[in-house]
């Protein structure tokens, strides 16, 4: 079922979805730059405040729940997608682009013209499989 986020009830669940989707983007680089890469981007999310904070500064915050447990979140920040964290066992499921799909509804209906993002190397064929096409060699961009 997809849904707004419940700050309240929710951010324990959230913050467990970001750490899983950290180890699943990074599980074969254990470097020096890796750690101080997960230190940097990981360990504040840990902070519930930080998270909270975050996510109340957001435009659209979307998570898909699934027998009670979040499974993939999306979060945009006006007309930009600023994070999309993915169990990574649901990931294959067409969860992400009806997530995708409502966000960009959403976005319409807040008047956005159209939905940019800078995505991770991981995530560019996801975007690129949704219609999103490159705009000044590094960011996607759908006119919605």
């Amino acid at each position: 079922m997809i849904r707004e986020i419940n700050l309240k009830d929710d951010l324990n669940k959230v913050v467990y979805l970001i750490y899983q989707t950290f180890c699943l983007c990074n599980k074969f680089d254990s470097s020096k730059k890796l750690i101080d890469k997960m230190d940097q981007l990981f360990w504040p999310w840990i902070d519930i405040n930080y998270t909270k904070s975050i996510f109340e500064q957001s435009s659209i915050v979307l998570v898909y729940e699934l027998n009670w447990e979040i499974i993939w979140i999306i979060r945009s920040k006006r007309n930009r997608i600023a994070n999309l964290f993915v169990n990574p066992s649901q990931q294959g499921k067409w969860i992400g682009k009806q997530l995708l799909n409502k966000l960009e509804i959403e976005a319409k209906r807040l008047w956005y013209k159209e939905i940019y993002l800078k995505p991770s190397k991981y995530a560019l064929s996801f975007y690129q499989n949704n219609w999103y096409i490159t705009k000044d060699d590094k960011y996607l961009y759908k006119k919605i």
